[in-house]
């Protein structure tokens, strides 16, 4: 996750880690609808480790949260947070 997430800021992106969360689900959902894509084992053991796991959500949304933080502090004050 955070290695896609450094691809897009390197490539210029206003990207946050919920953006690199929706890029990966997004290739995600495209690799399982194409012919030959994930098999139905496949999908259903992704939707039962990742999706249903509401601890992974919880720290997904919490580092984001930290991220828009840090961006408005930064703004507000002129600091550079990184």
């Amino acid at each position: 996750m955070r290695r896609v997430w450094s691809i897009l800021v390197e490539d210029g992106y206003d990207a946050t880690y919920s953006t690199a969360l929706n890029f990966l689900l997004l290739g995600g959902i495209f690799e399982a609808l194409k012919e030959g894509g994930w098999s139905p084992e496949t999908r259903s053991l992704l939707w039962d480790s990742f999706i249903k796991d509401s601890r992974i959500i919880e720290e997904l949304n919490l580092e984001d949260m930290l991220l828009r933080i840090g961006e408005k502090i930064s703004k507000k004050w002129g600091l550079c947070l990184s």
